[in-house]
């Protein structure tokens, strides 16, 4: 267990790195100042009701001057190639790029937790070329897509994801499917008693810019309020 108590702290070189087995725990009142990546690990956790600040402290200013589309940027939590992976109960703010990523994991339940983002490129969650994963109860107000399933390791199939009693307040697309399909499959996907607000692209959307057959592709009791996309992209996306 990596833990992390009550205050401010400021991890050396801005990054956790854990290992297979390994619990990372926040616990009230911390506040920790860095991003979470890690690669071909197993049975990892990251937890608790503290906050994951990736860039910046909460209170104080950008460290910089960008803030368009076209600025570098790092993912606030990165897990790629790896399997049983648990995100639970923490606030994830002041990331520069995607959010929360899982590329190419088998078996992934993301639960509970609270993102702020404002920065444009901010997706909330990216399922990429990933199998069997839950989302759920989370709050995401993200910078562009809440929830984007893609497909972008050729050789893996995005299969079996669903994403269930959600609140999302994108400046991008809700549940957006795609844009990067370029493996051969994306199926077996849901969204079920999702709330959408506020929303200024589309509520539901498959942008296909690559090549996947998309299928088994399911939205349940779906509540929309506070659309404001142009009606031209309204009729054609949802």
């Amino acid at each position: 267990v990596v833990y992390f108590g009550a205050g401010v702290h400021e991890v050396p070189g801005g990054l956790i790195v854990p290992g297979s087995d390994t619990t990372v725990y926040l616990a009230v009142g911390a506040v920790v100042l860095a991003k979470i990546a890690a690669t071909e690990v197993h049975n990892v956790t990251v937890r608790g009701p503290g906050i994951l600040a990736a860039e910046w402290l909460p209170g104080t200013a950008a460290p910089y001057a960008c803030h368009h589309c076209g600025c570098p940027g790092d993912h606030g939590i990165a897990f790629v190639n790896s399997s049983d992976v648990t995100v639970e109960g923490i606030t994830l703010m002041h990331v520069t790029s995607w959010m929360l990523v899982l590329e190419s994991v088998v078996g992934a339940r993301v639960s509970g937790i609270r993102e702020l983002g404002w920065r444009c490129n901010n997706d909330g969650i990216d399922i990429v070329s990933s199998q069997d994963v839950l989302v759920e109860g989370c709050f995401i107000r993200s910078a562009d897509d809440a929830i984007a399933v893609k497909g972008m390791v050729p050789t893996m199939a995005t299969r079996g994801v669903l994403v269930r009693d959600t609140l999302m307040f994108p400046h991008g697309n809700c549940m957006e499917v795609g844009f990067e399909l370029f493996n051969d499959f994306v199926e077996n996907v849901t969204f079920e008693r999702n709330t959408c607000l506020h929303q200024m692209m589309s509520a539901m959307s498959v942008h296909d810019g690559g090549h996947a057959h998309v299928r088994g592709l399911s939205y349940r009791d779906i509540v929309i309020e506070g659309l404001v996309a142009p009606p031209k992209t309204v009729a054609h996306d949802l």
